[in-house]
């Protein structure tokens, strides 16, 4: 374990994925957002430097597996995972006493694709990667004859780097603080604006204007349209099951994805006049025998239904913090940006179904 002050040990003393330093839980809990944005803001200050030499060299490490130059310093991921978590942010958190327990939640939409997708992390340039399109075909054929050649087709998938961006601002004394309260709050609403956008891009980005494309708006994934808009019924729910299974591509681990309204017509509705009461929403939280994830990142009316770890995320390196003391300089309020390089891209669309009205 390391001391404060000391980086995790070197690329060639760890093992495992590229994009993290390997850091121990009590390193992640140890590095301080705030000691990284006081060191940004006073770049002078020889005692907020030494304050924050570990997160420094933990940024070199990381910049280094990165292949990159941070525009300020770059966050491991590590550190990152560790942040998206649901949680707290300001009421009023400047106090004597900070309590925790009294702080405000901010409504924000869950983020669940995170957490479902295939994440490849530490890429460096494009990335493309091999597909199998058909495989071999086989004949009935007579003694003595000649078989028909058939080979195997590929294509591929890439990635490429798009940036998303968050910005967060605190004031002179929130940044004066040295409550661990604090420091989680400026983790969190950072890594949950970006999770929340990561999100929204990989559900329903339109592959233009710089954004990755999205499940929903990727071309030749299943599709099944509803006959009344935002009310499903159970033998539509199916129907897209039924679509992913014809396909070959249906897996137990599918799940459903849709908002709270949809949540409350499925705990309302029959599955068929004489289901007795029986319910879309079964017990046990499930939808027609599969995992539901509600989260209001889905549209009204839509459901999204497959196979999520066919849904990939790539990373390039950490996340890139800079901060601005100037701004808002007659305040002394410090505004933190935070770029990351992500792109999504869907495996196989045969895994995936849209259901919405027409």
């Amino acid at each position: 374990m390391n001391k404060r002050g000391q980086a995790p040990v070197s690329t060639a003393d760890r093992s495992g994925d590229d994009a993290e330093l390997g850091m121990s839980d009590n390193e992640t809990r140890q590095y301080s957002f705030l000691k990284v944005v006081r060191a940004l803001a006073n770049p002078t200050d020889l005692r907020a430097q030494k304050d924050a030499a570990f997160e420094i060299e933990c940024s070199h490490v990381a910049a280094e597996r990165a292949g990159k130059d941070a525009q300020g310093i770059i966050v491991p991921q590590d550190v990152l995972k560790r942040a998206i978590n649901p949680g707290s942010s300001a009421g009023n958190l400047i106090a004597t006493d900070l309590h925790s327990q009294s702080f405000i939640d901010v409504l924000l939409n869950r983020s669940v694709l995170l957490k479902l997708c295939t994440s490849l992390n530490g890429l460096v340039g494009n990335v493309d990667i091999p597909r199998q399109t058909a495989g071999a075909t086989g004949y009935w054929v007579d003694d003595d004859e000649d078989m028909t050649a058939s080979e195997l087709t590929f294509d591929k998938i890439t990635l490429s780097p798009k940036t998303v961006g968050a910005m967060v601002e605190i004031t002179r004394r929130q940044l004066q603080q040295s409550s661990l309260d604090m420091e989680s709050m400026v983790r969190r609403d950072i890594a949950r604006q970006l999770a929340l956008t990561l999100d929204k891009a990989g559900l329903y980005g339109t592959g233009t204007a710089n954004q990755p494309r999205g499940v929903a708006n990727t071309s030749g994934i299943n599709a099944v349209t509803f006959a009344a808009a935002g009310k499903p019924t159970f033998l539509e729910t199916v129907a897209m099951e039924s679509e992913i299974a014809a396909d070959n591509a249906d897996v137990n681990s599918m799940r459903y994805l849709f908002n709270a309204r949809m949540r409350g017509h499925f705990r309302s509705t029959e599955k068929f006049s004489s289901s007795n009461g029986q319910t879309i929403w079964e017990p046990g939280n499930t939808v027609n025998g599969y995992s539901v994830d509600v989260t209001n990142q889905i549209t009204d009316g839509e459901i999204l239904f497959g196979n999520w770890s066919d849904l990939i995320c790539g990373m390039w390196g950490g996340l890139d913090l800079t901060v601005d003391p100037y701004t808002h300089s007659q305040k002394g309020r410090v505004r933190i940006v935070a770029f990351e390089d992500v792109d999504f891209a869907v495996r196989h669309v045969e895994s995936f179904c849209r259901g919405k009205a027409a």
